[in-house]
């Protein structure tokens, strides 16, 4: 069986909703954020995992 990268890995998922437990998921393992922050996140940025992910950097980078 092949491996399809475009089908795999967090970049490549299409947008979620706060409602799916994998992207909340997500964003409290990889980045350590509680449930609300996390759901909070998807809702302002629409599941842009591009936009949440470059929120969180710069967020990073300024403490």
């Amino acid at each position: 069986m092949t491996h399809d990268k475009q089908a795999s890995g967090w970049k490549n998922r299409t947008s979620g909703k706060a409602g799916e437990t994998y992207t909340v998921d997500h964003l409290v393992e990889a980045f350590g954020l509680n449930k609300d922050d996390a759901e909070q996140l998807i809702n302002k940025y629409n599941g842009d995992c591009e936009r949440i992910n470059e929120f969180i950097r710069a967020r990073k980078t300024r403490k």
